[in-house]
């Protein structure tokens, strides 16, 4: 599931990124050269979700599946909307995040 997560998230971040309305400045260095090389940048977007949605379709079947990548886009896309131009979201957060989720995961 941590995987699925963070494909999702990852996607959603990356097709964000290429946004012209989304305030990325210089001091994200990643997220600013990835706003410059738009058109591969949601190509591979585009490859995870395709991927996530595969993931979630084979490891909770069609319909649950899709309903659980709906609800996991749903919270991505908002999350990131909300707390990007805040400046919250960024790779060391997202990295250290989803490394505890992982560790949890597979201890319990």
């Amino acid at each position: 599931m941590t995987v699925l997560i963070l494909v999702t998230t990852l996607a959603c971040l990356l097709h964000y990124s290429t946004s012209k309305r989304a305030v990325i400045t210089k001091e994200f260095k990643l997220l600013f050269w990835l706003h410059n090389k738009q058109k591969s940048v949601k190509i591979a977007a585009i490859v995870l979700f395709v991927f996530g949605l595969f993931l979630a379709i084979y490891t909770f079947g069609l319909g649950a599946g899709f309903i659980i990548f709906t609800i996991l886009l749903m919270l991505s896309w908002s999350l990131i909307v909300l707390l990007a131009p805040l400046k919250i979201v960024n790779y060391k957060l997202l990295t250290l995040l989803f490394l505890v989720a992982f560790l949890l995961e597979k201890s319990l």
